[in-house]
């Protein structure tokens, strides 16, 4: 067995080859999910071969690609169009939406909003809706590297230039590509500040997926306001840990600047918010489903499938009018115990996933004694109990 962070030097190709069973913590082809180009592009084509709208649950994103020989200006011009648009619509406010109603308006229809590289797509563009708490009159857009995570090169912007200048500065030359993703200008707060939500994905050699019982928020630094002289700032707008933990105020609000789903339901009472972690979970469990449906059959095209298993880590994001988006998934999944709380998960989340893995690979032996072994105890779960339980 072989484990390692990502999957650069796996010799997939000859994995399975020899007389030795071999596993390890990757599948080949993970980038179909957790490549951001691919996630949006595999979830576009299932969306539309189901008949339903993919910016129901994932904000309105462009995909770029700098072609070889090609010009920036060319490969933006959707998006630019799109952007001019949203513009527009500053002037011509809309009513503040009721706060635990789902609202939406129409940002735009016609043929020039459709994207010449997703014309097969072009009814999505021209059915889009955007709920009202996605733009309050900031046209706030987020550029995302690829396949990067933990935060890295990701940047707020709000005019074409500065996109144009993050593009030159990050993104790279010639057949280099880029997602353009709309920015949630009002999200649901906790305390003021942005959290989003991170949950743990397992998939097993036999394509079985499981769904960790638990996961956990995780929250800003500083509190939340959009300030066009310093639109990103990193301490306000992005969640992760990696960039937290280097704001000053990291961890005076809530150890880690992460908070358990109890916690989060706690809150979620107090404040009369209207919804329940459950529902939340339930929203979320669907939304997965239909990344893994969009992206099984790529998965599975690998001749390494029956050596390899994965755990990703899900990030989701509220909205003020309490809907769930999909924002990322991770090959990675950060698993620095940097809280009390991740002290307690990380370690049973692993035992237990090892549990439907290696331990189907490489069966113990005849004297194995799982009373032996240490116990990962998590408050409200027997210690025998599997927290993974499979949901599709």
């Amino acid at each position: 067995f072989k484990w390692q962070p990502f999957s650069n030097g796996m010799r997939f190709d000859l994995l399975g080859t020899g007389k030795d069973k071999q596993l390890v913590n990757h599948f080949e082809f993970h980038g179909e999910l957790s490549s951001k180009s691919k996630l949006f592009l595999n979830l576009q084509a299932y969306a539309e071969m189901n008949k339903e709208n993919v910016f129901d649950f994932l904000p309105i994103t462009f995909y770029i690609e700098l072609k070889p020989n090609g010009h920036l200006e060319s490969a933006m011009r959707d998006f630019s169009a799109f952007y001019k648009v949203l513009e527009q619509s500053k002037t011509t406010p809309c009513e503040s939406p009721n706060k635990y109603a789902k609202k939406s308006v129409r940002a735009a229809a016609g043929s020039k909003l459709v994207p010449t590289t997703c014309r097969r797509y072009a009814s999505f563009y021209n059915r889009y809706t955007m709920p009202l708490c996605h733009f309050a009159g900031h046209n706030l857009w987020l550029l995302k590297p690829t396949n990067l995570n933990r935060g890295q090169g990701i940047h707020i912007f709000h005019d074409l230039e500065t996109l144009k200048q993050l593009i030159a500065k990050e993104v790279g030359g010639e057949g280099s590509g880029f997602v353009v993703q709309k920015y949630i200008e009002s999200p649901l707060l906790i305390g003021q500040r942005k959290f989003d939500i991170r949950v743990w994905v397992l998939i097993t050699h036999e394509l079985n997926c499981y769904f960790f019982k638990e996961g956990y928020l995780r929250t800003t630094s500083t509190e939340y306001k959009i300030d066009l002289e310093n639109v990103d700032d990193k301490f306000i707008h992005l969640t992760n840990n990696a960039i937290q933990q280097y704001s000053e105020a990291y961890g005076t609000f809530e150890d880690g600047n992460q908070i358990s789903f109890k916690k989060f339901q706690m809150y979620l009472e107090e404040t009369n918010t209207g919804i329940d972690i459950k529902d939340i979970i339930s929203t979320m469990k669907s939304i997965i489903k239909k990344s893994l449906l969009a992206a099984r059959k790529k998965l599975s095209a690998s001749s390494s499938l029956k050596s390899s298993f994965e755990i990703f880590g899900y990030d989701f994001i509220l909205d003020a009018d309490c809907n769930v988006w999909l924002i990322e998934v991770n090959t990675n999944p950060c698993l620095e115990e940097s809280s009390k709380l991740l002290k307690i998960l990380l370690p049973r989340m692993l035992n237990d996933a090892f549990r439907l893995t290696l331990d189907c690979a490489f069966p113990p032996s005849a004297h194995y004694s799982s009373a032996t072994l240490k116990k990962f105890p998590v408050d409200g779960y027997d210690d025998d109990e599997n927290m993974w339980f499979v949901f599709y």
